[in-house]
């Protein structure tokens, strides 16, 4: 029970690193659908096309050479017609494992290509919602990588303008409370009052410029 209790945190979708939050890894095989299947029909029709041609001559050679052979020594058609057909078998055959293959590399490549775009675009949906705590984590054989870089440090930016904008908004809610203090205070004079409420204002307009030069 305590086993399972235990390993529940390390299958969640999240990890916590030094107050910001980096999404696991993908887990899906189609991440763009569209995308990957037509790079792997594209490149896979190619494949078949140029395989197909490269049969299709060795095939032409092949019966021109027999049809010599057999014009010099007629008693070994059998023999000949055998070998042939063993010939094109063994290269049908390795023409399907060859373009399996292409299509395998292809998908593989697809996917280390459409793996960044859909983790950047989900990242930055949660960053929209939850603001910039995120962290864009890509795999190490994933295309793109400088994605992770760049994204990053924006959002390490963003969160270090984040919380000196709150750190400054609390400071003035401080000064706020110490004017409105001030105002129940008796024998405090008026211009002391002034004179706070005209830093605050000056503060809550250097926060609002702020705020908009972003």
């Amino acid at each position: 029970m305590n086993d399972t209790v235990n390993a529940a945190p390390a299958r969640t979708r999240e990890r916590e690193w030094a107050g910001t939050r980096i999404l696991d890894q993908r887990r899906r095989i189609l991440l763009n659908p569209a995308f990957q299947l037509r790079a792997v029909v594209s490149i896979s029709g190619l494949t078949l096309l140029l395989v197909a041609g490269v049969d299709a001559t060795y095939f032409a050679l092949q019966q021109t050479l027999t049809a010599r052979t057999l014009a010099i020594a007629p008693e070994l058609k059998e023999m000949l017609r055998g070998q042939d057909q063993l010939e094109m078998a063994w290269i049908l055959v390795g023409s399907v494992v060859f373009m399996l293959g292409v299509a395998a590399v292809t998908f593989i490549e697809s996917h280390r290509t459409a793996g960044p775009i859909y983790k950047l675009a989900r990242t930055m949906e949660r960053t929209g919602a939850e603001g910039p705590v995120l962290r864009l984590r890509l795999r190490k054989d994933d295309h793109f990588r400088e994605i992770e870089e760049i994204f990053n440090g924006m959002a390490s930016s963003l969160q270090v303008r984040a919380s000196m904008r709150s750190s400054e908004t609390r400071r003035i809610l401080d000064e706020v409370d110490e004017a409105v203090e001030a105002l129940s205070r008796p024998g405090v004079p008026p211009s002391d009052v002034q004179n706070r409420l005209r830093v605050v204002a000056a503060d809550l307009q250097k926060l609002e410029e702020s705020i908009g030069a972003c």
